[in-house]
């Protein structure tokens, strides 16, 4: 059996790759496993985790980090608890690969709890730019911290291999 997860934190993030977890969750071969963050567990967003309820896909963790965008104090206090509760969650949950989508600070902190338990990772839409923001360095890092890679187009392909990843593990899907 192999054993995946998937880190979601936001509904953006989880309905673009909503129909590709309900197929690795029909998979006989295929444990999957649902670890939930950010706004999807914040009142103020809707609590949008009950839509992966919904979907009957199994949420195994849930890390209430208190999403305060107002300045980066609070940004950081909130990546400091998802990448606490993470580290503690991996030590003693082995994963044979964790799966995430994007940029988002929480994602950063749940990438980087899995990384440093060695365990693999495939980052979804790597290689993409946004100006003006810090989405970039995060999105960056996140990549480096995964063995593979499903971009949305051949220029971020190209823009991940450039980072120095592998080619054969980057694809344009």
């Amino acid at each position: 059996m192999f054993k995946i997860a998937y880190v979601a934190s936001s509904r953006a993030d989880y309905g673009i790759v909503r129909n590709y977890l309900k197929k690795l969750n029909s998979d006989k071969e295929i444990k999957l496993d649902i670890l939930v963050t950010g706004s999807l567990l914040q009142k103020k967003y809707g609590e949008s985790y009950h839509i992966i309820e919904s979907d009957n896909l199994n949420i195994v963790k849930k890390v209430n980090a208190n999403i305060e965008n107002t300045n980066n104090s609070c940004i950081i206090n909130s990546m400091s608890i998802v990448l606490k509760e993470f580290g503690s969650f991996f030590e003693k949950h082995h994963y044979d690969l964790v799966i995430v989508l994007g940029d988002r600070y929480e994602i950063f902190s749940a990438v980087t709890a899995a990384a440093m338990n060695k365990i693999k990772l495939l980052h979804i839409h790597g290689g993409e730019i946004t100006l003006g923001n810090y989405d970039d360095f995060i999105r960056h890092s996140i990549s480096k911290m995964s063995l593979y890679h499903f971009t949305s187009t051949e220029e971020y392909r190209k823009r991940v291999i450039q980072l120095g990843e592998i080619p054969e593990n980057v694809f344009n899907i």
